[in-house]
């Protein structure tokens, strides 16, 4: 039996058996490393375990009195069958072995900063993540998807989480189908109607009465994100996006937080939201900061490339999207209502960094140079637009 420990995790690799002839040696070991250091969570990894008597489990339930965070990885079908005919499964936090498949020879759809998405069949896609927790992420977004997919919203439908290279991922349903954004780039002369039904998919989608306890709600996560964010910059300039952060309205409406043409796929002339890792409660502001930024906030070329649009058909899609969503208000209403999702847009843009789970020190340099030329100065600005926010 070996140990690690990694931020104050305690990891226990069990190998062969166990089971009556050695469940007192293997608990006295277990207490024995316990007893040395100090624990927060305890981790035990059998992917080296054949077998586990009930004398192997009823040290582990020693374990779990003692110490209650407790989490079992890397299990095999036949050791996972014990722990579940046990019930064992509803005491401890067994992680369900998952199907291994391969994306050799898959085409490749996208490849993003947090996930690769490959067609592995006709009617399915493999949304592979990367980074950290890849299985958590995973866990997390087919919650999600599934949340919105019963609360009635039209999105593909994730089946299953499987292992693939070291990582995790879901497998969607996915007909052929292509996201809006290439749809509107090869026929500009949609651009208004593709507006439309854009900003009628984003208003029932907030107009849902469904149950969003199981989702996070978006302020805490931007708070997250504001703490991550702990040594990108100053203890004043912290200060400053919390209290945007805290200005900015509360409701209780389902938010996608990435609401993008890239983010929806086109079917039979259905429009499917995709890209559910994100989704949680909050107010409908947080999701036109999302598109904001897509269309409006950054360099003309940039943004040119990236939808495919020109900086007039933008304008148009953009202007047609608000007027849509707020039933043809007048220009001023529209004008104080773009300040505001600009001031939405430009937060969410402070707290980018903070969303990573890496970043090199060059990118920071820049990043955090353009914070202070272009975001600080107009802070108090924000903050007065946020607070107008019904």
């Amino acid at each position: 039996m070996n140990v690690t420990y990694k931020d104050n995790d305690t990891i226990f690799f069990l190998e062969g058996r166990i089971d009556s002839g050695n469940a007192a040696e293997t608990e006295y070991k277990i207490f024995q490393r316990l007893s040395a250091k100090y624990v927060n969570k305890i981790i035990f990894s059998l992917e080296n375990l054949e077998y586990i008597s009930s004398a192997g489990l009823r040290v582990l339930l020693k374990v779990k009195k003692k110490y209650p965070d407790i989490s079992v990885v890397n299990v095999s079908k036949d050791l996972y069958e014990i722990f579940d005919m046990t019930g064992f499964t509803n005491i401890l936090n067994v992680e369900k072995p998952l199907k291994e498949i391969s994306v050799k020879n898959c085409d490749i759809i996208s490849d993003t900063n947090n996930s690769t998405v490959y067609r592995i069949s006709k009617d399915n896609v493999l949304k592979l993540l990367k980074g950290k927790n890849t299985r958590k992420k995973a866990e997390e977004e087919f919650k999600r998807a599934k949340t919105a997919f019963i609360g009635g919203v039209s999105t593909a439908i994730p089946y299953e989480i499987v292992s693939c290279n070291s990582s995790y991922g879901l497998i969607y349903e996915l007909l052929a189908c292509r996201p809006l954004s290439d749809y509107i780039s090869e026929h500009p002369e949609d651009t208004s109607k593709c507006a439309v039904r854009f900003a009628q998919l984003l208003r029932d989608i907030h107009s849902l009465d469904i149950d969003l306890s199981g989702l996070p709600n978006i302020k805490d996560l931007f708070m997250q994100y504001l703490d991550n964010s702990l040594t990108i910059y100053n203890k004043e300039e912290i200060n400053t996006i919390g209290s945007l952060i805290k200005a900015m309205p509360d409701d209780k409406r389902l938010i996608h937080n990435n609401y993008q043409p890239d983010n929806i796929m086109v079917h039979d002339n259905e429009l499917i939201l995709i890209d559910m890792g994100n989704v949680c409660c909050g107010h409908p502001i947080f999701d036109f900061g999302s598109s904001w930024l897509t269309f409006r906030g950054s360099v003309d070329t940039h943004l040119t490339k990236y939808t495919g649009l020109s900086s007039e058909n933008r304008m148009l899609f953009w202007v047609k999207f608000l007027q849509t969503y707020y039933d043809e208000k007048g220009s001023s209403a529209l004008n104080l209502i773009e300040k505001q999702i600009a001031a939405s847009a430009q937060l969410r843009l402070a707290l980018a960094l903070g969303s990573y789970e890496s970043y090199s020190s060059s990118l920071k340099t820049i990043f955090v140079e353009n914070m202070r030329k272009n975001f600080f100065p107009k802070a108090g600005e924000y903050k007065e637009a946020i607070l107008s926010i019904k």
